[in-house]
C-alpha cells in the first residue's frame, strides 16, 4: 500500500500544473460549501439575539387578528390565573405596556411600563444590580420595580446606584428594588422588554377595572424545552374557553428569528449549490488528469500486465492517485472554509446582534470526508477501471 502510495504522489508530481489546478478546484468547492454551512449556522444563531426582550422560558400569547380585532376575543384576569392548571405552564399575568413620564428625584424620562411575575425567569437578562421582584412582593401587590439598563441610560442615571430610589411616573409610585444587565448590542437589535416591570398584580390594581378584559398574556414555562407543548394547550384552552369561536397566536424568542432563518436557509442553499457544482467540475478535472496519465503511462501499463501485474493491482494504482487528490483538496479546502466561516462569524456576523456563535466544526469535518469518499470512488473509479482493462500487448505497442 505504501509503494502505491509513493507511486501516486510521484505520478502526481511529474504534473504539477494539472495536479495543482485540480487541487485548486476541489479546494474551493469544499471550503464554498464547509464555509456556507458554518456561517448559515452562525447566522441562524446570530437571528436570536436579534430579537430581545423575553426571557426564553417565557412565550406571549394574544388572540389571532388577522380578521379584525373583537373585544369578545379577550379574557379576565380571573382566566388568565386559571392558565396556571395548565401543565408545563407556572405562572400565564396578563402582558401588555404603556408609556409614562417617570422621574427618579431630577431626573425624568418617557419609560414604557409592564407586569411581571414573581419568578426570576420572567426578566429576559441577568441582574446587574438588586434582585428580582419576589413571589411575596407579587402577591401583597407591593409598590417595588426592577428597570431595564435602557432605563437608566434613559434616565442619564449610573445604575449601580439607583437600588432603593424612588421611582414617580403617573398614580405609580414604586421603589426600585433591581437594575438588569445590559443585552448584547449589534446593528440590528429590536428591544421589546420594558424600561420598568412592576408587579402585575400591582398593575391590575391601578389599571384594571373589573369589566377589563385582557388580550395579551405572557405565560411562563418550567423549561424552555417545553415551550412548544405549553403553546399548543394554552391556544387549546382559551379557544375551548370561547367555544371555538377564537383563535390564538403565540410569539416567543424563536418565532421572528425562524422567519428570518427560512430567508437564509434559501441563500445557503443556492450558494451550496454553486460550491456543489464547483466540486462535481473539480471531480471532472481529477477524472481528466487520470485519464491523461492513462494515455503517457500505457507502455508502463502494458510492461506491468505482461510480467504478471493484475488488474486489482492496476486498479488500486490509480485510485490511490484520486484518493491522493481527494485528500489533499479536502484537507485544503476544510481549512480554508473553517478559517473563512470563524473570520466571517467572529468579524461581520457577530456585529448584527452581540452575539458569538460558536461554530459547527465538527459536521465541517466530517462533510469534508464523505467529499473526499464520493469524489474518489465517482471520478477515480472509472479512469482505474479503464486502466485495469488495457490490453498488455495493445499497450506495449501503444507509441
Amino acid at each position: 500500500m505504501i509503494e502505491y502510495l509513493r507511486e501516486a504522489f510521484l505520478s502526481l508530481g511529474a504534473n504539477r500544473l494539472r495536479t495543482v489546478l485540480a487541487l485548486v478546484g476541489l479546494s474551493v468547492g469544499v471550503s464554498a460549501v464547509i464555509a456556507i454551512q458554518i456561517l448559515g449556522h452562525a447566522t441562524s444563531g446570530a437571528m436570536t439575539g436579534v430579537f430581545q426582550g423575553l426571557s426564553n422560558y417565557t412565550f406571549i400569547i394574544q388572540p389571532n387578528f388577522q380578521n379584525g380585532f373583537d373585544s369578545k376575543s379577550g379574557v379576565t384576569t380571573a382566566q388568565v390565573d386559571q392558565l396556571n392548571s395548565i401543565p408545563h405552564v407556572v405562572q400565564a399575568i396578563p402582558n401588555t405596556q404603556l408609556t409614562l413620564q417617570a422621574k427618579v428625584g431630577h431626573a425624568d424620562a418617557q419609560l414604557s411600563f409592564a407586569p411581571v411575575g414573581g419568578d426570576p425567569n420572567f426578566y429576559p437578562e441577568p441582574f446587574a444590580h438588586g434582585r428580582p421582584i419576589s413571589a411575596q412582593e407579587v402577591g401583597a401587590a407591593s409598590r417595588v420595580c426592577v428597570l431595564s439598563n435602557f432605563a437608566a441610560s434613559k434616565l442619564n442615571l449610573d445604575p449601580s446606584l439607583l437600588d432603593g430610589r424612588m421611582l414617580r411616573a403617573g398614580p405609580i409610585r414604586c421603589r426600585i428594588v433591581g437594575v438588569l444587565s445590559k443585552p448584547p448590542q449589534g446593528a440590528l437589535n429590536l428591544n421589546f422588554a420594558p424600561d420598568v416591570s412592576i408587579p402585575y398584580t400591582l398593575f391590575e390594581r391601578l389599571y384594571f377595572r373589573g369589566s377589563s378584559k385582557v388580550y395579551a398574556m405572557q405565560v411562563l414555562v418550567d423549561d424552555p424545552s417545553n415551550i412548544a407543548k405549553a403553546e399548543d394547550r394554552v391556544k387549546k384552552y382559551l379557544s375551548n374557553l370561547k367555544d371555538g369561536k377564537y383563535t390564538y397566536q403565540t410569539f416567543d424568542n424563536q418565532f421572528l428569528a425562524n422567519a428570518f432563518n427560512k430567508i437564509f436557509l434559501v441563500l445557503t442553499v443556492i450558494v451550496g449549490a454553486i460550491g456543489a457544482i464547483s466540486l462535481v467540475v473539480a471531480g471532472i478535472g481529477i477524472m481528466n488528469i487520470l485519464l491523461v496519465s492513462i494515455a503517457e503511462r500505457t507502455r508502463e501499463i502494458g510492461v506491468r500486465k505482461a510480467i504478471g501485474g493484475k488488474r486489482s493491482q492496476i486498479m488500486l494504482q490509480f485510485l490511490m492517485e484520486a484518493a491522493a487528490l481527494a485528500f489533499g483538496g479536502c484537507t485544503i479546502g476544510t481549512a480554508a472554509g473553517l478559517g473563512l466561516g470563524w473570520w466571517i462569524n467572529s468579524a461581520y456576523i457577530v456585529k448584527i446582534s452581540g452575539v458569538t456563535v460558536p461554530l459547527q466544526w465538527q459536521a465541517s469535518v466530517a462533510l469534508a470526508v464523505i467529499f473526499a469518499t464520493v469524489v474518489t470512488a465517482a471520478f477515480g473509479l472509472y479512469p482505474a477501471f479503464r486502466a485495469a482493462r488495457l490490453d498488455p500487448i495493445e499497450a506495449l505497442r501503444y507509441e
